[in-house]
């Protein structure tokens, strides 16, 4: 009998071929682009969209989802995706967005639309000063075109300076100096000086403390800010220390006064050499009263002591010279007498 031979042929596939693509997120092939239209005209807004499984578009504007109306038309057509607006009115403007979902992830583009009266107004939000210059609107259609051209300067602000007890502006009835420097583009810095700050003007100038506000005000509107001014004088001594002696090991106290202490710092010296605070030696300011003390007093604590009272506008000192002495010890021997300092 004849061998007889099987042939065996694969089984054609029967899944679709669609299976074979990549699983992917959604992506925009190509973005939107902000449009300004003019009332009563048509918007469109179109975007190319891939992914697998097809996605989901949606569109929203201002957060609120997109539905199709008389007002709104959605058109899909392969992966381009547009929304048109017909019969654009300003109710329409704001931002527009669009989704597209799929079981992979989510993408979103968005974009604004404005739309205009068509008078060519322009709108320019929180202006500056680089905003300054020439501006030109053309108007065209098929049949021509036309322009006209405007110059907008925006001012610096103005300035002035006044007390707020009595209203008075300063650089007017106090002769007070303004000065100005350029800080930015934007800026400007404005500085009050006061005038003649020497001695004559010691006692005048404690009127010059209280509330002040400055005022910038320019065509558009008003700023104003408010500071307050505390004057103070140089310390001087109403009370000072007088030559001293002491003996070796006999408490030295040292007690003068002043008639200012607003941020005043006190320093004691001795023969040029700060004093600093010890067990040996103590100090304190209080109650505009400057103290130093020491409880056991040495031979080498003998010198000129100097206070010095120290704040924003000036120091004053006062000094006295301190001797602190031995004390004598008499010993008699083989009847001597013999004596030592101590």
């Amino acid at each position: 009998e004849k061998s007889k031979t099987l042939e065996l042929k694969p089984e054609p596939k029967r899944y679709s071929s669609t299976l074979e693509k990549k699983k992917e997120k959604p992506v925009f092939l190509s973005q939107l682009s902000p449009a300004a239209v003019t009332s009563g005209e048509t918007a469109r807004f179109t975007v190319k969209v891939s992914g697998f499984p097809k996605p989901i578009v949606q569109w929203s504007r201002n957060g609120r989802v997109i539905k199709s109306s008389s007002a709104y038309r959605l058109v899909e057509e392969k992966e381009e995706y547009t929304l048109v607006i017909t019969k654009v009115t300003s109710e329409y403007e704001g931002e527009y967005s669009c989704t597209a979902t799929n079981r992979f992830g989510q993408t979103t583009c968005t974009t604004y639309l404005e739309v205009t009266d068509g008078s060519g107004l322009i709108n320019i939000k929180s202006v500056k000063q680089e905003d300054s210059g020439l501006y030109t609107c053309k108007a065209s259609n098929q049949f021509g075109e036309a322009n006209c051209s405007a110059e907008l300067v925006v001012f610096r602000e103005s300035v002035s300076v006044s007390h707020k007890e009595d209203q008075l502006t300063v650089v007017q009835k106090k002769s007070y100096k303004v000065s100005v420097s350029e800080q930015a583009t934007e800026s400007r810095l404005y500085q009050v000086s006061l005038p003649g700050q020497d001695k004559t003007r010691s006692d005048q100038m404690l009127t010059d403390q209280g509330v002040y506000l400055c005022k910038a005000s320019n065509s558009v509107g008003t700023a104003t800010f408010t500071t307050e001014l505390t004057v103070i004088r140089k310390p001087s001594f109403v009370r000072t220390f007088e030559p001293t002696s002491a003996a070796v090991n006999d408490p030295l106290k040292l007690e003068c006064q002043v008639d200012e202490d607003t941020a005043v710092t006190v320093t004691w010296t001795r023969d040029g050499k700060k004093v600093h605070l010890s067990m040996d030696c103590k100090m304190s300011f209080e109650d505009k009263v400057a103290i130093l003390e020491i409880p056991k007093s040495k031979v080498k604590d003998s010198g000129k002591y100097v206070c010095t009272a120290t704040n924003e506008a000036g120091s004053s000192s006062c000094e006295a010279v301190v001797t602190v002495q031995g004390k004598n010890l008499q010993v008699i021997t083989a009847g001597k007498n013999f004596w030592w300092s101590i």
